[in-house]
Order: C-alpha cells, then sequence, then structure tokens
C-alpha cells in the first residue's frame, strides 16, 4: 500500500507503527529519493529531480512480485510532480492520510511555516490527493493518540489488504446508529457503552446533520474512536424507503463511494439504485460487503411479490445480505416474511423484518444481523424493535437459541504461534459447523466487545491479553487461576465468560501420553524459565501431583500476574489480616479476621476476593521488601495494595542456582518455558545441566514454536535439545506441545473431538522439512496408513516416547 498526504499528517509516525504491527517493510520514499540522489543529481536542476524522483517511486512501489507486503509513505508534495501523480493513480491501492489543517498547522508553524502558506498547499493539494487515492483515512480532530491513531491504521490496512474476511454469522446483530453528530462527549460516552452485543454498526449518514464529505469523514472517525474495531455498515436511506436522504441519486452514489473509500466493510445499496450506480460501486467496492435492501411502509406483500423483492435486493448475487423491512399488521406476517427469503435468497443471507405489530416476532426469527434497539444512539427507535437482551429472552423461551459456534482467535499482528492455530483451526472448521477468525486484537476493550455478542462462543488468546483478560470474566478454572492467566474463553448461553489455560492442559496431556502420570507422586521435574509458559508448566505437573516441582527462572524476573484492592485506613481502622513473610519480599495472608479486608470481600464479585495465602508484593507502589510493606501497611491512610494469588506462589520449590541438580538421583522430565535470548546461560550453575542430562537422562520438553536454540553455558555451542538427544534423552519438540494445545482449545471451545484430524493435517503440512520436527517425519509414512483406519490424529497422538 501508498501512503499520501500533508506533512505533519502523521504518514511517517502512524505509518512505520502501523507497518511494525503487521510485519510489512517499511519504505520512507523521501529518504530512498535522497538516499539515491547523494552526489549525482548535483546541478541538474528540478525537473531532473522529479524524474529521477519517479524513478525512484516506480522502483519501491509495492508490487506482486515482492516477497513481502510492503507499506511505502510519500512526501506532501510528490503529488506536485505530473509523472508522480500519473504513476500513483495507476497503482492500487493508494491511501490518503486525511488529517485536519486545523491540526496541521500548529505543528508545522513551530517549524517556520506559515499557516497562509499551508492553507494555499493544501488547497492545491487537496483535489490531487482525492484523484490519486483509492482510500481515506480520517484522522479525528483534536486526536493526538498515536498509538491508539496507529492501531486502528493497521486495521485499516489489514483489511485494504484483504487479509481479513468480515464473517457473517448466526444469532448476530446489528445496531443503527441514528444521531446528527458524534463529536460531542454525549454521543462519544454512548457510543463506548452503548455497543456490547453489537456485531455490526450501522452508520446512518442520512440522519446526520450534514452531508459535506468532509464532515461525514470525521464523523466516521469519530464512531471509529469509540467502537473497539466493531465493523460498520454504511447507510444512506432515501426518503423515498423510510430515510432522510433527499438528494439526487448522483449524490447518494458519491456517499456511497466515499463510504467504500472510508473503509466500511459493508455498504448498504438500495434495490432501486440504477444499473450504470451498481456497476460503479461493484468497480470500487474492494473488500466491502453489500447488503441490498428494500424499505416500505406497506404491508407486506403477496408471496410472489415478496419472493421477487427478496430476488431483486440480491442485486443479481453481487450482495452478501438481502435486506427487505416491510409493515406488519399481524403476527403471521413475520412467518410469511421469513418463509419467503428462505425459499428466494439460497446464495447469501437476509435480514427481514416487519415494522409494527409483526416487528418483535419478526426480530426474534430474524438469526443473521437482526436490528437491535438502543435508545441512546438513536433520535428515533423504529416501532416494534427489541433490544438484543429482550430478543435473546425470548429465543430462549421458544427453544430458537442454538449455541454460538463462531470462535475468534485474538492475539498480536504478527504472532506466529497465531498464525500457526489460525491455519489449522479454519482448515479443521472447514469441514464442521464452525467458524474460526484470526483477529489482530491486542486492546482488551476489543476483546470483550467481541465476547459480549450472542455469535460468538469463545476465543483463543496468544499475547498480553492472556494476563489482562482474567480479572475481567466471571469465572476460571483451577489451572487459569494458577497460572494467573488464560488462553482460551468459553462464552456460555447465559453470557458468562470462564476461562481457562488451554496450555497447561496441553503440556498435562503430552507427559500423560508418556506415561508420567504413572507413579507421579516419586517423580521430580524441572521448569526453566518462566512466563505463562512457565507457569502453565507448573499447574500441569500439579494437576499431575508430581511429588517434587523444581522451579530455574533467568536471570530476567518472571512477572507474576497481580491484582488489585483499595482500602481506607484514614480513620484507623483495623485491617483485619494475620500475615506471614514469604521469601523475604511479600507478605502472606495467613488469615482474614474481619476488618477492611473482610469489608472489601464482602462488597467485591468473587474473583477479586481477598484468600488466605494470597501474597501482598505491593503497597501505595512500594516493593521489594517485607519490613517495607509492613511500614506501609501500618500508614492511617488509603493504601492501593497488589496481590499475587497463592496458588501462583505455591506452585514450585524456586531454586537460586542449579547446582542442587548434582544432589538430585533422579529428574524426570526437564520443561523448557519462557526463556531470555541467551537460553540458560544466564541462570546461576547453569553448567551443571549438560552433566545432568548424560547422568539421568531426563525426559526434555520443548514448549516453543517456531523451534529455537536454547544456549546451555555461556561457553556451549551445542544446543540443550541437542546436547539431550546426544546424551540419550527422549525429546519432545513443541511442535507436539502446540498440536495438543490446539486440539485442547478446538476441544474446549467446540466440546467436540472431530476437529483433531483437521489440525493434524495443518501441523503436518507446516512442520514439512523443519530440521528439529524428527516426529512429523518419522510419522509421515505411517500417517497415510493410519488416517484410513484411525484417522490421521494417530500421525501425531500416537508416541514411542519412553516414560
Amino acid at each position: 500500500a501508498v501512503i499520501v498526504g500533508m506533512r505533519g499528517a502523521g504518514k511517517r509516525s502512524l505509518g512505520s507503527a502501523a507497518a511494525s504491527r503487521l510485519g510489512w517493510a517499511y519504505v520512507d520514499l523521501d529518504v530512498a529519493v535522497a538516499a539515491r540522489s547523494e552526489g549525482i543529481m548535483e546541478g541538474q536542476g528540478r525537473d531532473s529531480f522529479r524524474r529521477f524522483e519517479e524513478e525512484v517511486l516506480s522502483e519501491t512501489l509495492p508490487g506482486v512480485g515482492l516477497q513481502e507486503p510492503r507499506l511505502l509513505v510519500c512526501g506532501a508534495g510528490h503529488v506536485d510532480s505530473d509523472r508522480v501523480y500519473e504513476t500513483l493513480q495507476q497503482h492500487w491501492p493508494v491511501i490518503w492520510m486525511d488529517a485536519p489543517l486545523e491540526d496541521v498547522i500548529p505543528r508545522l508553524e513551530l517549524h517556520g511555516q506559515s499557516g497562509a502558506e499551508l492553507r494555499e498547499a493544501y488547497r492545491l493539494r487537496k483535489p490531487k490527493y482525492l484523484q490519486c487515492s483509492d482510500f481515506r483515512f480520517p484522522i479525528l480532530k483534536d486526536d493526538a493518540d498515536v498509538e491508539a491513531n496507529a492501531h486502528a491504521l493497521a486495521r485499516f490496512l489489514n483489511w485494504v489488504a484483504g487479509a481479513y474476511e468480515l464473517p457473517l454469522k448466526p444469532d448476530s446483530f446489528l445496531l443503527p446508529l441514528m444521531l446528527p453528530s458524534y463529536t460531542e462527549a454525549a454521543p462519544a460516552e454512548c457510543l463506548r457503552t452503548g455497543i456490547s452485543g453489537a456485531d455490526i454498526l450501522e452508520f446512518r449518514v442520512d440522519w446526520l446533520s450534514s452531508l459535506d464529505h468532509d464532515f461525514v469523514a470525521q464523523q466516521m472517525a469519530a464512531v471509529r474512536c469509540q467502537v473497539n474495531g466493531a465493523p460498520i455498515l454504511f447507510t444512506v436511506r432515501s426518503s423515498s424507503q423510510g430515510g432522510k436522504f433527499s438528494g439526487s441519486a448522483q449524490q447518494c452514489l458519491e456517499l456511497l463511494l466515499l463510504g467504500l473509500s472510508l473503509g466500511a466493510e459493508l455498504l448498504d445499496v438500495e434495490s432501486s439504485m440504477p444499473r450504470e450506480s451498481l456497476e460503479q460501486i461493484m468497480k470500487c467496492r474492494g473488500q466491502s460487503l453489500l447488503v441490498g435492501s428494500f424499505h416500505t411502509s406497506e404491508r407486506v406483500p403477496e408471496t410472489a411479490e415478496l419472493k421477487r423483492i427478496f430476488n431483486e435486493s440480491m442485486l443479481g448475487n453481487a450482495a452478501a445480505i438481502s435486506r427487505v423491512v416491510v409493515k406488519g399488521e399481524a403476527r403471521e406476517d413475520a412467518w410469511h416474511l421469513q418463509q419467503a427469503a428462505a425459499e428466494t435468497v439460497t446464495n447469501g443471507d437476509f435480514i427481514g423484518i416487519c415494522t409494527g405489530v409483526g416487528g418483535p416476532l419478526s426480530s426474534v426469527l430474524n438469526r443473521v444481523l437482526c436490528p437491535m434497539a438502543h435508545p441512546s444512539l438513536s433520535v428515533k427507535v423504529p416501532a416494534g424493535q427489541l433490544s438484543r437482551d429482550d430478543v435473546l429472552v425470548c429465543r430462549e423461551t421458544l427453544s430458537l437459541l442454538g449455541s454460538a459456534r463462531h470462535f475468534p482467535l485474538f492475539g498480536p499482528w504478527n504472532d506466529v504461534l497465531l498464525k500457526l492455530f489460525s491455519k489449522a483451526f479454519c482448515a479443521a472448521c472447514s469441514s464442521e459447523a464452525y467458524s474460526c477468525q484470526r483477529e489482530p486484537i491486542e486492546v482488551q476493550e476489543e476483546a470483550l466487545r467481541q465476547l459480549s455478542l450472542a455469535s460468538v462462543g469463545g476465543a483463543l488468546f496468544q499475547g498480553p491479553l492472556r494476563n489482562a483478560l482474567l480479572p475481567c470474566l466471571d469465572e476460571a478454572s483451577e489451572a487459569a487461576t494458577c497460572v494467573g492467566a488464560v488462553d482460551c474463553v468459553i462464552r456460555c448461553q447465559d453470557g458468562r465468560l470462564v476461562g481457562e489455560s488451554s496450555e497447561s492442559i496441553a503440556i498435562g496431556k503430552r507427559l500423560q501420553k508418556l506415561g508420567l502420570q504413572e507413579r507421579a507422586e516419586q517423580r521430580v521435574a524441572l521448569v526453566l524459565g518462566g512466563g505463562i509458559v512457565g507457569r502453565s508448566a507448573l499447574a500441569a505437573l500439579r494437576n499431575l501431583k508430581f511429588g517434587r516441582t523444581l522451579h530455574a527462572n533467568s536471570t530476567v524476573p518472571d512477572e507474576l500476574p497481580t491484582f488489585a484492592i483499595t482500602v481506607d485506613r484514614s480513620d484507623h481502622d483495623l485491617l483485619g489480616i494475620n500475615l506471614s513473610h514469604n521469601n523475604g519480599n511479600m507478605l502472606k495472608i495467613e488469615q482474614i479476621t474481619g476488618g477492611l479486608f473482610l469489608e472489601w470481600n464482602q462488597q467485591q464479585h468473587p474473583r477479586d476476593s481477598v484468600r488466605p495465602g494470597d501474597c501482598i508484593v505491593a503497597v501505595n507502589g512500594v516493593a521489594g521488601s517485607a519490613s517495607r510493606l509492613v511500614e506501609q501497611l501500618s500508614k492511617n491512610q488509603v493504601h492501593e495494595i497488589l496481590l499475587v494469588r497463592g496458588e501462583i506462589i505455591d506452585l514450585s520449590d524456586p531454586l537460586d542456582d542449579l547446582a542442587v541438580l548434582t544432589s538430585l538421583p533422579t529428574l524426570d522430565v526437564i520443561i523448557l518455558a519462557d526463556l531470555p535470548s541467551n537460553g540458560c546461560s544466564g541462570m546461576a550453575g547453569c553448567s551443571w545441566i549438560p552433566p545432568t542430562l548424560v547422568r539421568v537422562r531426563p525426559l526434555v520438553v520443548e514448549t516453543a514454536w517456531p523451534p529455537r536454540e536454547v544456549k546451555m553455558t555461556p561457553s556451549s555451542s551445542t544446543s540443550l535439545l541437542e546436547a539431550a538427544r546426544q546424551a540419550g534423552c527422549d525429546v519432545v519438540e513443541g511442535s507436539e506441545v502446540r498440536f495438543e494445545h490446539a486440539c485442547a482449545c478446538a476441544k474446549l471451545l467446540t466440546r467436540a473431538d472431530t476437529l483433531q484430524a483437521g489440525i493434524a493435517k495443518v501441523f503436518q503440512r507446516e512442520m514439512e522439512g523443519l530440521p528439529n520436527a524428527p516426529m512429523f517425519r518419522e510419522r509421515r509414512d505411517a500417517a497415510e496408513d493410519l488416517e484410513a483406519g484411525l484417522g490421521l490424529v494417530a500421525f501425531i497422538a500416537v508416541v514411542a516416547f519412553a516414560a
């Protein structure tokens, strides 16, 4: 993609940050031209420089033959060159970063440019930006949040590049936004709080106070800023079909084309639109889905006429959804409408809604993008329209509420493991009645919005969200509580969110298949490394009831997940807790006897309550010493207290020095968790790892994917896994653990075992040619024999390692 726009609009700061998130190459055309022209353009004149500039542009433009996606950022004045301007017109996609001039001028005046000069430059260049660009990325006036705007730009680029396909799901809901403006504080706050449960937001352009394109773009930016990534249906409803737009057909077309350029995920197109206008929309729509629509205030037509209306609303099969809204005067009209739609729309989805008497029942029966009412986000709520909760209660009463079968995968944009899981899940779901979608989400509010949807049955998580979401859930498993993080969230039919640690389940299952559950109370395990993977491994060993579990972390401290409470001791009240020292830098709560801690527990959700065994790690920002914590707690003031769950603290025996390995008569398993780039070489006593591998030959479990080289000592040239193989140890590859991880998560979400074969096929394909995946090579031929009888899952699940 190519970005153009005025100087000071944020092209470089936002573009480079967005490219980094997406894993795209980033090229600054000004920098590329300067680097190439140094010393060779002196005395050549402006025309020669412009020709050279055009040559560099042609060479650096993103193209089909490139090995990786590329984001090219042009300087503000590059469109002044006719040849550059023509080149950009012929390229796709070009994005105009549209920052308000009122924000740009103060930034550039600091560098000596006058406001008058900038206004004149903008007046001359704006038509060129509009003409050469395919998309428009508006930045909300006075919005200086670089992080949020870079995230929004990355999402925009991801959509434009076709890397994201919008899923249309059963039990999904559509929330109409029918306000004159969204830039004031009150509508913005309503958007933040009112979009819960809405799969799609319908941006009703015809209700805006102005249809000026710049105003519409700013309003779209205002909505995008508040809705946590919710897809938008861009609608211009004509007065003849119950809307407020009374302009010409050409003006309507121009507004719809603006919607496409703003990246609207869906576009409403009235079935009465002239054919030539529809063809122009089809030419420019890119990834956007079309919703063919028909609205009338007259009663439900006869069956033949109704079928014709639905058929025309499919826009010659160009529409993904056919939407028909008619007046209902009896409850039978709702049944009539649904039946006609089901018999007519065979290639796509439909929305069939009655207004008036048949409205509530038609909402209950409508399964895809059912309109939902929200009074604070509409000047006028259509008659007969229900809230989402009302619809769901009615469906449950009538036994019409099915189990949600869509499962998104959340995590960082360029997370390699998430990409692998996405491929595996999508392949496995293709033959089942489930759907999944990789969602590059790093913000907690975005994840919670999606988990609020009735169409979503749960989600898999990678990255920082695993820690952040735990306090937001209604319930968490014992393993998730021990780990202090969740990587799988199940959404129950009553809306409750239940967290689980599928990674812990996967590690435990792999060890079970190797027979390590037998005589577990006599076994000894060592976990090298920390992080969520380390705690997942410790929780798995605890669940298997290992006799002794040792934990050696690197020199980088393991950040334990904390939760916070606030108690006010200003009136000299008692805290009501008995404490003991724990490891010298924490205070362990032995007993809650009353006072402020009991009062806190009585006012909070059980998940936020303090329990005996929990440890205080910081008070009012003071940490690192038990005596300093006691000193802070003794003060008569408001206390902000950070605690760690006792289950996390009690998972293992921490090791300060690996020299203890010399005294162990046996060591059954070593699990490699999150480690720094220097592997184990930063741990005290790391030199005892190689002789321990030779002496006791433990099972060594790698958890990382993609494969990595774990260094044992500062001077060693052999990786830990290679040394383990040379010592005759059995080795479990990271690919095996991640296969178990994917299968465990799939079963938790779908409650079915049928996805394992599809997941196995993807893992087999992805592991081809990897030097560190011997299990997959050894079982490739066996898999072909087993697939006919036992299923391909045996390719991975059958393990020949000795316990």
